[in-house]
């Protein structure tokens, strides 16, 4: 382990705060030794004599950057970070992650890579909660704590050394609070609880855990739960409902609806007569065209019906490859290639039509009241659609073809994708109204109290706490994005606090037999024992009293039996399976120690769970992560 010294040089390189002995460090490049003359203009960071950094608007950003490089001026910090993010989340996400918010619980070492992440990343709130005071034990372990910091509140000094490192709209603030029952049951009403992307806790005891849990499941806002002992760790994700619009590859987006074609694209496959070409003109064709021509004739060969097996693709392949005139006509082999896709009917995919028919569907839910108004477009939008078909993306693929052809097709499937969101974005509006009119024609019914009864309660959660309702205000890029990527949407669900992951035993079986390298159920069930021994004592870990290691492992045995035994192992034989007492002897070996490095992997991974939720881009976490250090191996178990 690195020792108090050098880890204080470490944070001076870092954050330019001088140790004794040393010389004072005046700036972070300076300290690493690098003169701005030495970097690549995208990494010098832009400096003013005597005034403080501009710092443009969100708007302005890009922009700006572009401004500063056309005079050879070094873009500023913030319009470096803007710029690098683009390419990750767009300008969607990237706007997302401005307005995020999150809470943790506890200011440990890990809490504190956690939010050093999220605060690089441009996240705009980071609240952390702790009434403990440093202490030496911590300056060891724990890279923004020093030796100012002993006796004082451990977030206060956390957060101050945090703040050094963040952009400048971003900031981490300190509570000498804890996220506990006290704190949720001391609020009359919990105004704006709704509006956080994430709560987490780290390293807390299981009453936390389950209180913050409970809060986070009625206001229907994720929560984050870490626990780390030595090289091991888990990582729950409790989630109840959250709506993903991904940003996917340009690949994916790619529907060029060749078995069922709108009017204006049949006109131009039909005005190529395939027979009367030239040579050069025959070997630019594009591949759409031509792999549209054949099917059409196909179609017409069978009742109208595609190539329902791999005898009629075949056929179809037969055909087209007939056509071709010479070896090096490259057009026609990627017809060849598009045969799949064709054989394929254009339709609503599975998932989607499962969010249509979701009773959320039919109401405004105060939770994600922008994307049930959209779904509910959508579905509007399928039905009034004569093929019954989503809008068009518009992403054409490439492909051999002369300029003009290629710019002419692509021009047909962008013209039908705008015309497609101009109408979806008529739906919005209509929809829109619809719900916003429901309360008023109920307010004209002749019951008015009973109205004013329901309209109360309506927006409440499930345990009638106050919320402020849908939000249907959303800007145009969030609906642009939407259509064109409303064939890849996804709504996540999962378990909460009191679920559990599914198949535990007959995993855990299989993970017991010899030769199994696997301890990611064994992991699981040694922290199951680890939350309850805690309980048990005060919140003390296995091993912090020197002499009674062997007793708190007998201890550690005795919970983890009962654990087994309710989860419904039936071995007759009550001795703990020895793969697992191996889990168990490394916990109290470890004594409930945070690692550096262990702090800052389990950091990284925890702070992008919590982006893909404010992005709502990718998929999250949904379950629970064990990351076994001693194997460098990760293991999910789903609920």
């Amino acid at each position: 382990m690195a020792s108090v010294v050098d880890l204080e040089r470490l944070r001076a390189l870092v954050l330019g705060n001088p140790v004794k002995g040393t010389k004072p460090v005046t700036s972070r490049l300076d300290a690493l030794g690098m003169a701005d003359s030495t970097l690549h203009p995208v990494y010098r960071i832009r400096r003013r004599k005597n005034k403080e950094p501009v710092l443009a608007s969100k708007s302005t950003n890009t922009r700006q950057g572009h401004q500063n490089h056309a005079r050879n001026e070094r873009p500023d910090r913030e319009t470096q970070l803007f710029d690098r993010q683009l390419r990750l989340w767009q300008s969607l996400g990237q706007q997302r992650i401005r307005e995020a918010a999150v809470k943790i619980c506890d200011c440990s070492a890990t809490s504190a890579q956690i939010a050093k992440n999220l605060l690089l990343a441009g996240v705009r709130t980071i609240d952390m909660f702790d009434n403990k005071v440093v202490l030496q034990s911590d300056i060891g372990h724990h890279f923004f704590l020093n030796q100012e910091s002993l006796g004082l509140n451990r977030s206060k000094e956390c957060c101050r050394l945090l703040n050094e490192l963040g952009p400048p709209k971003s900031s981490a603030d300190w509570n000498d609070e804890l996220l506990d029952r006290e704190y949720f049951e001391g609020f009359d009403d919990l105004h704006g609880f709704w509006g956080w992307q994430a709560h987490m806790c780290v390293r807390r005891p299981e009453d936390d855990e389950s209180v913050t849990s409970e809060y986070c499941w009625d206001f229907y806002v994720p929560t984050v739960l870490v626990q780390t002992c030595g090289l091991v760790a888990t990582i729950r994700v409790q989630i109840r409902e959250l709506s993903i619009i991904p940003t996917t590859h340009s690949d994916s987006l790619i529907d060029l609806r060749l078995d069922s074609p709108f009017p204006s694209l049949s006109a131009f496959v039909k005005s190529f007569e395939m027979d009367k070409l030239e040579s050069h003109e025959h070997a630019h064709v594009p591949a759409v065209v031509i792999i549209m021509h054949f099917l059409d004739i196909f179609k017409s060969n069978h009742d109208g019906k595609l190539p329902q097996d791999s005898a009629q693709r075949e056929e179809l392949k037969q055909m087209i490859l007939a056509d071709k005139r010479n070896a090096d006509e490259e057009n026609f082999d990627e017809a060849v290639g598009m045969i799949w896709k064709a054989c394929q009917p254009t339709k609503v995919p599975e998932h989607v039509e499962a969010l249509f028919n979701d009773p959320q569907c039919n109401k405004a839910a105060w939770w994600d009241g922008r994307f049930w108004l959209l779904v509910k477009s959508l579905r509007e939008f399928v039905k009034q659609n004569p093929s019954r078909q989503l809008p068009l993306s518009g992403v054409l693929p490439d492909m051999k073809s002369d300029t003009q052809s290629y710019i002419k097709l692509q021009s047909i499937y962008r013209q039908q994708a705008s015309e497609d969101l101009q109408k979806f974005k008529e739906i919005l509006r209509e929809v829109r109204q619809t719900i916003e009119d429901e309360p008023e024609e109920e307010e004209n019914s002749e019951d008015e109290e009973k109205f004013e009864k329901s309209d109360s309660e309506r927006y409440r959660t499930d345990n009638g706490h106050h919320t402020e309702g849908p939000e249907f205000d959303m800007p145009s890029e969030m609906v642009e994005t939407f259509v064109k990527n409303c064939a890849h949407i996804r709504l996540i669900r999962g378990g909460n606090y009191y679920s559990h992951p599914k198949d535990l035993i007959p995993k855990f079986t299989k993970e017991c037999e010899p030769g199994n390298e696997d301890y990611t159920v064994t992991w699981y069930f040694a922290f199951e024992a680890l939350a309850r021994y805690r309980r048990q004592n005060g919140d003390e870990y296995p091993g912090m009293r020197k002499g009674q290691e062997e007793q708190d492992f007998n201890t550690l045995s005795d919970i983890v039996l009962n654990v087994l035994a309710y989860r419904g192992w039936d071995k007759d034989e009550k001795k703990v399976p020895e793969k697992l007492q191996k889990a168990l002897r490394e916990m109290v070996r470890s004594s409930g120690c945070e690692l550096p490095h262990i702090s800052s992997l389990v950091g990284g991974i925890v702070s992008q769970e919590v982006i893909k939720i404010a992005t709502r881009q990718y998929i999250p976490l949904n379950g629970i992560c064990v990351f076994d250090g001693y194997r460098s191996a990760t293991g999910i178990l789903e609920f």
